[in-house]
């Protein structure tokens, strides 16, 4: 059944609401320019409007989705690859104790290792906080897949700090 005019601009409004922010920091973290991020943004909410009725819940890692693809067509058409960002304090994890700023930048070393693929699949679960089986929708693979590529992933992310892989997930 289709949505009434009032119930589809009352979905958009709650999803808009709720999941702005974090598309807005999921752009920003991969461009690192704020009027860029901002449209992007804007530009997945325009898609959301126009395809709201085959989105189904989660609508976060849909929009994800979303964003990622419309990143990928920006640095298809500027015909260069996307680099990882300029990590800052506040985006990697801190370990306990110290002041957290070597280990910042340890991480930033070793993602600048890891290939693009790597790196937003750790960026997808770590920073963005989805599940795996949220990242797998926004990639648009299985989540078993996601699953097995981010064990990789993170491996890959050990050995380039130095540490030796174990088999924790």
């Amino acid at each position: 059944m289709a949505l009434s005019t009032d119930e589809r601009v009352a979905r958009f409004d709650d999803v808009y609401r709720a999941y702005f922010n974090d598309v807005l920091l999921y752009a920003y973290r991969r461009l690192r320019d704020r009027a860029a991020a901002e449209e992007l943004a804007q530009e997945a909410f325009i898609v959301f409007w126009r395809q709201h009725a085959g989105v189904r819940e989660p609508v976060r890692p849909w929009l994800y989705g979303v964003a990622r693809h419309l990143i990928a067509n920006e640095f298809r058409h500027r015909q260069r690859q996307p680099q990882l960002v300029e990590l800052g304090e506040s985006d990697a994890p801190r370990a306990a104790g110290g002041d957290g700023i070597d280990d910042v930048m340890d991480v930033r070393r070793a993602m600048l290792r890891l290939s693009a693929a790597d790196r937003e699949l750790i960026m997808l679960v770590a920073w963005d906080g989805l599940s795996v089986q949220e990242a797998a929708t926004s990639l648009r693979c299985s989540a078993l897949t996601l699953s097995v590529r981010l064990f990789r992933a993170r491996n890959r992310l050990r050995r380039a700090l130095g540490a030796a892989p174990d088999a924790r997930h």
